[in-house]
Order: C-alpha cells, then structure tokens, then sequence
C-alpha cells in the first residue's frame, strides 16, 4: 500500500518509522505521542515513558485495536497515527488471524497521506 503512494523500503537510509501497537481490551492506554519514541535495539521503536508528560495522557481505545505510529526518523516525533479494529479470535486458525490484522493494516495505510 506505501509503494502505491510513492514509498520504497530501504534499510541504509529512511524518513520514517512505524510503531505499532494493539490493545487487548476496551480501556484506556499510553498509545501517546506526548511521549516521544526513541529506536530501541534492530531499529524498532518504542515508546519512552521518561519523556512523558506527569501524568501521561491516557487515550481511549476499543479491544483489538491496531495502532500504526509514524515517527520522523530524524526527530523521533510523530507525525501520523492510523487506528483500525482487527476482530481477531483465539479460536480462529493462525491463517484467518493474519488476514484480519493484514485487513486492518490495510485499512489503515489506505488513509495515510499521500
């Protein structure tokens, strides 16, 4: 879906990062841009309290939520959030659980700007 806006994958040089989260259930999280991200270890990102607010900003989600985070690889600041449902059952085959999340990140980068 990225490569149908104009996006390539390249490992040596990259102008954004994705994060991704998904909720268990219904509640409230730190899914939180307030917070910042820094790269973690095999260049996956991943939230750092230490730069939250006190006290954090807590946002609302629904259970299986998919979040998608795209942080500036430079700044380290997020500059899009896409969110989409993946109704995944423990019951269902490891085939049809990847097809509802595939379905959802699809839904998700469908809006992302081009």
């Amino acid at each position: 879906m990225l490569k149908e806006k104009g996006y390539k994958q390249d490992s040596s040089s990259f102008d954004f990062e994705i994060a991704i989260h998904r909720t268990q259930k219904d509640g409230k999280y730190v899914v939180s841009p307030e917070c910042g991200y820094s790269t973690g270890n095999w260049r996956t990102p991943y939230l750092t309290h230490r730069m939250c607010p006190d006290p954090p900003i807590l946002y609302e989600y629904e259970a299986q939520t998919i979040i998608l985070d795209f942080i500036d690889s430079e700044s380290k600041v997020l500059f899009w959030r896409g969110t989409a449902l993946a109704e995944v059952d423990r019951l269902d085959s490891h085939e049809d659980r990847l097809k509802k999340i595939n379905r959802a990140i699809q839904a998700i980068l469908k809006e992302f700007p081009d």
